[in-house]
């Protein structure tokens, strides 16, 4: 039957989707670390498209159980299945293209990358994270020697401002210019300047998983690098907004802010 069938290529798709190819990444290359996000977006992307396929799916499988009965309302029935089914085709074509897309992509930055590589003289690539990079696998450490919390995760009254704000991380408070380590394997996705948050590094540990670092007082590492647990990655500051010596630290998950604590040692 054409819903089968139709079914079957969904299925393909997501097989497709965890075979696609990781991708080499060249160190201390910005070029190549903005090849790497296009192809990260487009495979969301992709993922997403998906997403919205299976839940159609089960719209339209609901709908034919109906259909299949002829009950009085068959006619109006069997034009909502119609309707369903040709929109999934629309989706399943719309995910096509985005897979090939991705594919292309992926070919491209090989070639990509190592012409940068050439260029560069670097000729040793490190491997992109998995998620064997993840906090399930590879346990967390504290970012730096203290384990004292000034200020938790959550809404509080901003010291600065005074005004009710939501806290996206714990402030650790420790002395001035004390090592900051990173807390797990990764490579290092932001290492700027940013409003409030003064000198600020950020690490992709991989599984989505994000660890940042506020108000250093300076930073030692450069976007692409790839650091190890427990590497010195920067200093304890002050810098943004803050009232003093401490350090800034939150967790992203897939994009979203998360609470620390659920991933650092238990005090």
């Amino acid at each position: 039957m054409i819903m089968h069938n139709l079914f079957d290529d969904i299925e393909d798709l997501s097989v497709q989707k965890s075979n696609l190819p990781k991708i080499p990444t060249v160190e201390s290359s910005e070029e190549a670390q903005k090849i790497e996000n296009d192809r990260k977006q487009i495979r969301e992307n992709a993922y997403q498209t998906i997403l919205v396929l299976y839940q159609q799916r089960n719209v339209v499988e609901k709908q034919w159980k109906k259909v299949s009965t002829k009950d009085d309302d068959y006619d109006d029935k069997f034009q909502q299945y119609i309707d369903k089914k040709q929109e999934i085709e629309d989706l399943c074509n719309a995910s096509q293209n985005l897979f090939d897309t991705s594919s292309k992509i992926d070919e491209n930055t090989i070639k990509r990358v190592q012409t940068l590589r050439d260029k560069l003289g670097i000729m040793r690539f490190r491997p992109m994270l998995t998620q064997k990079n993840n906090n399930q696998e590879q346990k967390w450490i504290w970012p730096v020697a203290s384990k004292t919390i000034t200020s938790s995760y959550g809404w509080r009254t901003h010291p600065i401002f005074k005004d009710k704000r939501f806290h996206d991380g714990i402030d650790i408070s420790e002395n001035n210019n004390k090592p900051i380590w990173a807390v797990a394997s990764g490579t290092i996705l932001k290492a700027q300047w940013k409003e409030g948050y003064g000198n600020y590094v950020e690490i992709d540990h991989g599984n989505g998983l994000h660890s940042f670092y506020g108000h250093l007082n300076s930073y030692n590492v450069k976007i692409g690098d790839y650091v190890q647990q427990g590497q010195e990655i920067g200093k304890v500051g002050s810098t943004g907004y803050s009232t003093g010596n401490h350090l800034h630290f939150g967790v992203f998950n897939n994009g979203k802010i998360d609470n620390p604590l659920k991933y650092l040692p238990k005090i």
